[in-house]
C-alpha cells in the first residue's frame, strides 16, 4: 500500500480544515431598517461574505426621507416613539438629532366651520378613553373599538347639532385609531393587544434631518463618515427577487436566489426582511419548494399597514401658530369625495420561525417589524429583529 508522506497529510488536513472554516455566504433580502441592521451586525462580527438584494433603487424601505425645501420630510416612518428600551433612541440619544414635538391643533368641519375647541376636546376625550395617549387599552375586556360609538349616542342624543357633529367625527376618530393599529376597519382590532410602547417621549422628531439618520448611524456614516461600514459595497439595488429555491439537504450553498433581471445568487443562509405585504402577494410563488403550512398560514392571517402619507406645500401660512389640524367630514361631503372598502386583518405569531435544513440549522430566516412580538409596526422593532436574526448566525458559526 502506498504511504502518504507526513507533509502531504498535513497539507490535506489543513485544506479540509480551511474548507470547514470557510466563511458562510449570507444574502439579506431587503435594505430596510431590518436588513441594514442585520448587515451591520454581521459586518461588525467579521462576517464579510454578505450581499443585500434590494428591489427598489434606494435603501431604507419604509424609511423614505426626501428633501423638501431646506430640510427633509419623511414619506414613511417619522417619529421615534419612546426612549426606554427603544433601540433607535439608544443609538442616537447623544447625537443631538432628536427634538420634542409640541402639538397644537384646531378642528375644522367640511362646511369650512371651525369647531369649538371645548367641544372638540370633549370628543377627543371619548376617543382617548378607547385609545389612550400611550397606546394602552382598557384592560377590562376585549370589546372591539367599533362598539364605542354607543358612547356618542349616550352623551349627545339630546342635542341634535352636537350629535351630528359627533357622528361625523367618528370617521375621523376611526382613522386616528387605524393609523396606530395599521388596520382597515376598527371592527376588527380588539381593545386589547400585545403592542407595547416604550416609556418616554412618544413623538420625537428628527429636527429636519429625516429618519434616514438612523440608517446613517447604523452604517456608521454618521456622525463620522470615516468610520462607515462597507454597506454600500454590499448592497445591490434594483434586484427584485423572483424565486428562492432552498434545499434542506444541502451542506453548502443551500439557497439559490433568482432576480427579475435574470441574475442568480447562491448562499448558505438567507435573511428575508421585506414587508408582510410582499409575502402576501408573492410568497406562495416565490419559495421553491413552498414554505411549510404553518408559515403560509401566518403570512395569510397576519395584518399589515393601511396608512398613507401626503406632503403638501402652500404658498402662504393659513393655519396660524397651530402645527396641525383635525378635519371632520359631513356624510354628504364624504360621499362626494371618497368611497372606502375596508377589510379586516388578524394576527398570528409564528412568522419569525426560521426554515431549517436536515441538520436542524436555519437556512432561511425572517426579520422585519411584522416578526416582532410586541414592537410591530415600528422602526425600532424592525431593527431589533434584524439584530436578532444576525445574532442567530453569529452564534451558529462562531
Amino acid at each position: 500500500m502506498e504511504q502518504i508522506t507526513p507533509g502531504i497529510f498535513v497539507m490535506a488536513t489543513c485544506f479540509v480544515l480551511a474548507l470547514s472554516l470557510k466563511e458562510p455566504a449570507i444574502i439579506i433580502i431587503g435594505a430596510g431598517p431590518a436588513g441594514i441592521a442585520a448587515a451591520t451586525r454581521l459586518l461588525e462580527n467579521n462576517f464579510n461574505n454578505i450581499k443585500i438584494l434590494e428591489a427598489e433603487p434606494r435603501i431604507g424601505g419604509r424609511i423614505n426621507s426626501v428633501e423638501f425645501g431646506d430640510a427633509y420630510v419623511d414619506l414613511g416612518a417619522q417619529w421615534c416613539h419612546g426612549q426606554k428600551d427603544n433601540i433607535v433612541y439608544q443609538l442616537v440619544k447623544d447625537l443631538n438629532v432628536l427634538k420634542h414635538t409640541t402639538f397644537s391643533s384646531q378642528t375644522f368641519h367640511s362646511s369650512r366651520k371651525l369647531i369649538d375647541d371645548k367641544f372638540a376636546e370633549e370628543l377627543f376625550s371619548i376617543i382617548e378613553s378607547i385609545y389612550s395617549a400611550d397606546g394602552n387599552r382598557d384592560e377590562s375586556d376585549y370589546t372591539t373599538l367599533g362598539d364605542y360609538n354607543r358612547t356618542i349616542y349616550e352623551k349627545y342624543g339630546h342635542n341634535r347639532e352636537k350629535l351630528q357633529l359627533a357622528l361625523s367625527a367618528l370617521d375621523y376618530f376611526q382613522h386616528v385609531v387605524l393609523s396606530y393599529e395599521g388596520s382597515f376597519s376598527w371592527f376588527d382590532p380588539a381593545a386589547k393587544n400585545d403592542y407595547r410602547d416604550c416609556d418616554g417621549d412618544l413623538h420625537l422628531n428628527w429636527n429636519g434631518l429625516g429618519y434616514k439618520t438612523i440608517l446613517e448611524v447604523l452604517m456608521r456614516k454618521y456622525p463620522d463618515p470615516k468610520q462607515q461600514l462597507p454597506i454600500d459595497d454590499k448592497t445591490l439595488l434594483n434586484k427584485e427577487v423572483v424565486t428562492i429555491r432552498w434545499n434542506k439537504n444541502a451542506q453548502k450553498d443551500g439557497v439559490t436566489v433568482s432576480c427579475s433581471d435574470r441574475s442568480v445568487y447562491t448562499a448558505d443562509n438567507i435573511i428575508f426582511t421585506p414587508s408582510i405585504g410582499v409575502l402576501k402577494e408573492k410568497g406562495s410563488d416565490m419559495f421553491i419548494p413552498r414554505l411549510p403550512n404553518s408559515k403560509n398560514e401566518a403570512i395569510k392571517n397576519i395584518g399589515f399597514g393601511a396608512v398613507m402619507k401626503v406632503v403638501m406645500h402652500f404658498s402662504k401660512n393659513w393655519w396660524g401658530s397651530s402645527n396641525g389640524f383635525n378635519f371632520v367630514w359631513s356624510e354628504e361631503d364624504k360621499r362626494s369625495v371618497l368611497w372606502e372598502f375596508p377589510e379586516g386583518p388578524h394576527w398570528k405569531n409564528d412568522l419569525a420561525m426560521p426554515i431549517k435544513n436536515s441538520q436542524d440549522r436555519p437556512i432561511i430566516q425572517f426579520a422585519g417589524e411584522a416578526t416582532h412580538p410586541y414592537y410591530y409596526s415600528t422602526v425600532h422593532g424592525a431593527i431589533e429583529t434584524g439584530y436578532r436574526e444576525a445574532d442567530v448566525l453569529i452564534n451558529m458559526y462562531l
